[in-house]
Formats: C-alpha cells, sequence, structure tokens
C-alpha cells in the first residue's frame, strides 16, 4: 500500500511496535483517524433538531466548529504523505488525481439522492428546482466550485462547502510544494496567517463561515495543520511527553470547554490553534486515549468519517421534517440515538458501495501515469 493510502486509512491490525516502549509507532495516525471519525458524529448530531438532552448541550450546539478540526487535520495527513512527494507535473497530477477520486464520488453520490428527492417534491406538485436549487446550481457543484463563493448559495448538500474548499486547498498546497518546498514553514505561515485575518475583518459569525467565506476558512485551518506537521517532525524523535495520559485527557478537556465555549464568538478565531494542538498531541498516540481510539470500533468509526460527514445532512433532513415533528412527546434522546444507528448504517454502505471502489478506481488511474 503506498505510504499516502497508509497515512489515510489504517487498521489496528496494521500497527507496527515501538520496541522501547510498546507504544504504536508514530509513522502511522490511527488514533487520529479515530477522532475524525468522532467529530464527524458530533457534527452528525448537531444536525439533528430533536430538542432532548443532546441538543441542549453547549458542546453539540456548537459541534459545527469540528469542521476546523477536519481542515487542520487534514493539513496535517497530507502534509505528511505528499510534502516530499511533490516534485514535479506528473506528481502533481497524480496527487490531484488521487485527492478528487477521494471526494468526488461520494459528493455526486449525495448529489444525486437530493435531486432525486427534489424530484419527489416535483411529483407531488410541490415548489422544486427553484431558488438556490435552481437547475444551474448544480453545475458549480459538479466542478466543486460551490464552496468558493463565487456561486452564492447553493442548497443541495449543505455540508460539501467545505468539500469544495478543501479540494481548491489542495492545489494551493501542491503549488506552494512545487514553487516554496525550502521554505514551506515560512509559506505556510504567511497563507493561514493572511487566510485568518482577513476571515476576521469580514465574519460578523465567528468560524461559522460556509458559502461565502469558507475558503478562507479552509485555508487558515488546513495551513495550521502543515505546520502542525513540520512541528511534529522536529519534536517526534527528540520529546519523550511527559504524562501522556494525562496530556490526552487536559487536551481532551480543552477540547470540549473550547467547543462549548466558542460558538459564534471571537473565540471561535482559534479553532486552528486548539485544534492544531490536539492533533499534535494525538500524533504521539501514547496515552490510554489512544489506545482506547485504536479499537476497533474507533477506527470502523475512522474509516467511515467522510461517509458519516456526507449522508448525515440527508438523514437529518428526514428526521427534522418527517420523524421529530410526528413524535413531539417521543424521548428526544431516543430519537438522536436512532438518527446516529442510521446515519452509522448509511455510512458503512456508502464506504463499502461507493467510496471503496471508486477510491482504488482513482488509484488505478494515477499509477498510470
Amino acid at each position: 500500500m503506498p505510504r499516502a493510502q497508509q497515512a489515510e486509512r489504517v487498521r489496528p491490525a496494521d500497527l507496527q511496535l515501538d520496541s522501547a516502549t510498546h507504544a504504536p509507532a508514530t509513522d502511522r495516525f490511527a488514533a487520529l483517524d479515530a477522532w475524525r471519525g468522532l467529530a464527524a458524529l458530533a457534527v452528525a448530531l448537531y444536525r439533528l433538531e430533536a430538542n432532548g438532552a443532546f441538543y441542549g448541550l453547549g458542546f453539540v450546539r456548537n459541534s459545527w466548529l469540528f469542521v476546523d478540526f477536519f481542515f487542520v487535520l487534514s493539513g496535517f495527513v497530507i502534509a505528511f504523505a505528499y510534502l516530499d512527494r511533490i516534485e514535479d507535473g506528473r506528481s502533481t497530477a497524480k496527487f490531484t488525481l488521487r485527492r478528487f477520486g477521494r471526494l468526488w464520488p461520494l459528493h455526486i453520490a449525495m448529489l444525486l439522492a437530493f435531486v432525486a428527492l427534489e424530484g419527489v417534491h416535483l411529483i407531488q406538485g410541490e415548489p422544486s428546482f427553484q431558488g438556490a436549487k435552481a437547475p444551474w446550481t448544480l453545475l458549480p457543484e459538479l466542478a466543486l466550485a460551490h464552496g468558493l463563493g463565487i456561486t452564492g448559495l447553493t442548497d443541495w448538500n449543505s455540508p460539501s462547502w467545505s468539500i469544495s474548499t478543501e479540494f481548491w486547498t489542495y492545489l494551493v498546497f501542491a503549488a506552494l510544494v512545487l514553487g516554496f518546498r525550502r521554505q514551506m514553514a515560512l509559506a505556510a505561515t504567511i497563507v493561514a496567517v493572511l487566510s485568518l485575518g482577513v476571515l476576521v475583518s469580514v465574519s460578523t459569525t465567528g468560524m461559522d463561515v460556509t458559502f461565502d467565506y469558507g475558503f478562507l476558512r479552509c485555508l487558515a485551518g488546513f495551513f495550521t495543520g502543515v505546520l502542525t506537521l513540520m512541528l511534529w517532525r522536529i519534536v517526534k524523535d527528540r520529546v519523550v511527553l511527559p504524562m501522556p495520559t494525562l496530556l490526552e485527557v487536559a487536551t481532551l478537556v480543552v477540547m470540549i470547554g473550547f467547543v462549548t465555549l466558542a460558538g459564534r464568538t471571537a473565540l471561535s478565531y482559534a479553532a486552528p490553534f486548539v485544534f492544531g494542538m490536539a492533533v499534535l498531541v494525538f500524533s504521539f498516540q501514547r496515552g490510554a486515549l489512544s489506545y482506547m481510539l485504536l479499537t476497533r470500533p474507533m477506527q470502523a468509526i475512522g474509516e467511515w468519517s467522510y461517509a458519516i460527514y456526507m449522508t448525515a445532512y440527508f438523514i437529518a433532513l428526514i428526521f427534522n421534517l418527517k420523524i421529530v415533528p410526528r413524535f413531539p412527546y417521543a424521548p428526544m434522546d431516543g430519537i438522536a440515538l436512532a438518527y446516529l444507528a442510521c446515519v452509522l448504517i448509511a455510512s458503512w454502505l456508502a464506504y463499502k458501495i461507493i467510496e471503496t471502489p471508486t477510491r482504488a478506481f482513482f488509484n488505478r488511474l494515477a499509477a498510470k501515469l
């Protein structure tokens, strides 16, 4: 398996142990993969409007902030896998094709699901294919350009705005690696700082920007992740984490507290740095929490994380419109658990039927280059 794929998809059985510490070797990041899955579930729960104990938690109401965790983690993992491998036009083409094949197929599958749902509305005589769902809005969706702030708001699979911004951020990353490899730390710092600075000056809702300034949000998080990877390279063989379990628990508490308190306030602008710290701590995979994240259930959730993120909005829409209003006296937390179960089942199916075969197909195309 190519090293780039190892960085993205690791199973507990694949993990090697450090002979001195008997801890997982830090050339793979399985614990971070599991974190991605848990963050995706938190975002999914945020989308369900079931007014129970879960929905009343500030942590759940603000879990949209974990999108910034995705950006930071993506920058970290992509830099680990490709920072030394993008060297010329051919390697750039391979990188682009692999990343496109990772994101686009499931995005299109979910887009078709929303188009089919709109078609049902049309058959039922309800207003459809209008406004933010007009037929022309499908074009930027197909081109993964709908999150760049140039087409206005579209209302298909709304969370996919971040997929759009991430794909184009990959291209920015590749261009910087080609042009400024030796000055990559400086280049990444400039991009992250400028993006966050512009975002602070234009946003009125903190980090909660999507179709309008989401590209800036992605750039800030992604290149913070790149810098985190470069820091990890410096310290990984020189620093022994003191009391790693205590440090991981403290990091978890900081993350929960930050998400709970930040919301759409100015504090939310610290998201890339808070999540960068968390990625760095858990990249060592030395504490008890990391060992929990290496269990098979956690690893499975990590593998399904992209599918969780992409399918949850569709399922939440059905629950919010059809199920929650019909059972006003039902325990909302029970409905929330049923919703998460549906998300996990749909994600497993999407991973098996769509993600795995299409990723293999695009990887084969890239290999032919």
